[in-house]
């Protein structure tokens, strides 16, 4: 998950989009899937089947602001397939849910099918101000078990296969850099044989920063873990974000990005070959902030959260058209893009855009999100967080949502509509 500062900017009409899109580039096959005031639009592959868990984050509302401790994150699943997506109560039984039915937390989940799936559901509060933590995290395990969840904090690690790497070397990686330096962890992939990275970087009690970013491996058929350091960059002098992305053993990727400076015009990118880390150039300017790979070989990019790119096997870069929103026009050069993933096949994009809720003085800055896809899919559907669990993603035309777009057109006005 990415989490920016809220944004009190701007207004939009409720009406069918009719300007152009304004992020230019090459057609990928892009459709919207679902938008509205949903902030969690996360798709999770459990082998050949589809999930999504949609809802709110609860960042903006209750650990930023500390103005609302009751408006945790709150979030539900529901399946996915060609006709779009469907509800079903039977994927939170056994899970805690309010009275509108949404799940509190963070949902994670995995595995190679719903049977044998596991769930971690993580809730976030502030850190206390002395350790230096800007969150802190309560995660509860869960096991799907006769179509419940049922708390098991092993399940997570059974159900991954392949060889288990030994115990991560913490204490030894970190010694070289002070006695009172400790691992800060990035990023872990692993895939299904066993091989693992891990990256992240030594740090002292107050999180500064006591060594490059490292990178750490497991290749399955060692007997331990080997140690490299990430090729440097002036990014790393400060806080910074880093991510890998582990296709197989001579491909992966690590980027990185200053979290709290988008000004900054450094891109990183790296490129593991089965024998070393290189950098690869890149035609256009800004941090990464996410990256996923196709299954047809493709390596797809958001640069600056603003804009989407796509390098084809043995191709050139290209910046990837986002199309507009269905639902609601938004403002010109607004459309904030998150984070894009892959399924199997099928690639994700996660966008946002700024409205208002409400009308007059009462108006207050929101976003609706947008989640596009290149799967085959039967016609854009609206999600709204305000409802409950089980009506919150409704259909794709005036007659199927009704309230929906109703509540839409009442809530997403300009203020000068409204005086």
């Amino acid at each position: 998950m990415r989490v920016w500062p809220l944004a009190i900017v701007a207004v939009v009409a409720c009406k069918p989009a009719s300007v152009p899109s304004s992020s230019g580039g090459v057609d990928a096959g892009l459709a919207v899937a679902i938008e509205g005031p949903c902030p969690k639009l996360r798709v999770y592959g459990l082998g050949t089947s589809r999930l999504i868990a949609y809802g709110t984050y609860g960042l903006e509302d209750s650990v930023l602001t500390r103005e609302r401790p009751d408006a945790a994150a709150a979030q539900s699943l529901a399946w996915l397939d060609a006709n779009g997506a469907r509800f079903a109560s039977n994927l939170l039984a056994g899970l805690p849910t309010n009275k509108d039915g949404w799940v509190a937390g963070d949902l994670e989940l995995g595995g190679t099918s719903l049977d044998d799936a596991w769930l971690v559901r993580a809730e976030t509060t502030l850190g206390k101000v002395q350790r230096g933590a800007l969150f802190e995290r309560r995660r509860a395990y869960y096991a799907r078990e006769n179509e419940r969840w049922t708390e098991s904090p092993t399940k997570r690690e059974q159900v991954l296969p392949g060889v288990r790497p030994p115990p991560f070397p913490e204490l030894l990686v970190c010694t070289r850099y002070g006695t009172d330096a400790h691992f800060a962890h990035h990023a872990t992939e692993r895939l299904s044989e066993g091989d693992t990275i891990v990256v992240g970087r030594c740090e002292d009690e107050l999180h500064r920063a006591k060594s490059p970013v490292l990178i750490l491996s497991f290749r399955v058929g060692d007997r331990a873990w080997k140690a490299a350091e990430a090729p440097r960059s002036e990014l790393f002098d400060g806080i910074v974000n880093a991510d890998v992305l582990f296709v197989s053993r001579d491909e992966a990727y690590l980027y990185a990005y200053a979290p709290y400076d988008e000004g900054k015009k450094t891109t990183y990118l790296v490129r593991w070959d089965g024998r070393a880390w290189s950098t690869m150039n890149v035609p256009f300017e800004g941090p990464i902030v996410s990256l996923a790979r196709g299954t047809d070989g493709s390596v797809w990019a958001v640069a600056r959260f603003a804009d989407l790119h796509r390098k084809p096997p043995n191709g050139e870069w290209s910046k990837v058209a986002l199309p507009e929103p269905k639902f609601v026009e938004p403002i010109p050069d607004a459309l904030r893009v998150i984070e894009v993933q892959s399924t199997g096949d099928d690639v994700w994009v996660h966008a946002a855009y700024p409205i208002a809720i409400g009308s007059g003085d009462e108006a207050r800055a929101a976003r609706s999100h947008v989640l596009y896809t290149t799967r085959k899919w039967s016609a854009p559907l609206f999600c709204d967080r305000a409802l409950p669990a089980a009506n919150a993603l409704g259909g794709s035309s005036r007659k199927q949502t009704g309230a929906h777009l109703q509540r839409a057109e009442r809530k997403f006005e300009t203020p000068e509509s409204s005086k």
